[in-house]
């Protein structure tokens, strides 16, 4: 995902446009923060071998979104991304896209700590992490 996008499915096939729509729905939710601040956690590389991590935050709705891929042949299977532009003593609800579990931090802890990527031994695997501040309760 990114400001702009495009997509080659076979639209013949029924169940690859339900998850293109379930697709597009998900990304209709962020695509403002493409245009927010960019943070690269990772250094930048074409290396297909090489992980890839990048962040858009937009600090004034105190949300963001964190994009992770591990390159084909890549011998690492764990990176821990550190979000940037968080304000540290407030809560952030993070989401993870393919666990849609959803899990309380403070932004010092998840600068400090990171989020925990994991692959299981698959190449050019992606992750998505979706944040936003939760109100002072």
């Amino acid at each position: 995902m990114g400001a702009c996008v495009s997509y080659a499915i076979d639209f013949n096939e029924d169940s690859r446009v339900a998850s293109l729509r379930r697709h597009l729905d998900r990304f209709r939710e962020v695509r403002s923060l493409f245009a927010a601040d960019y943070y690269p956690l990772t250094p930048w590389t074409t290396d297909p071998s090489k992980w890839l991590a990048f962040q858009f935050h937009d600090p004034d709705q105190g949300k963001g979104i964190v994009q992770i891929f591990r390159g084909a042949g890549d011998s690492e299977a764990r990176l821990d991304v550190y979000p940037s532009g968080l304000e540290p003593d407030r809560r952030y609800a993070v989401r993870d896209w393919d666990q849609e579990a959803v899990e309380e931090r403070t932004g010092r802890a998840l600068s400090e700590s990171g989020l925990p990527c994991r692959s299981d031994g698959r190449s050019n695997v992606a992750f998505v992490f979706e944040y936003e501040e939760v109100p002072s309760r």
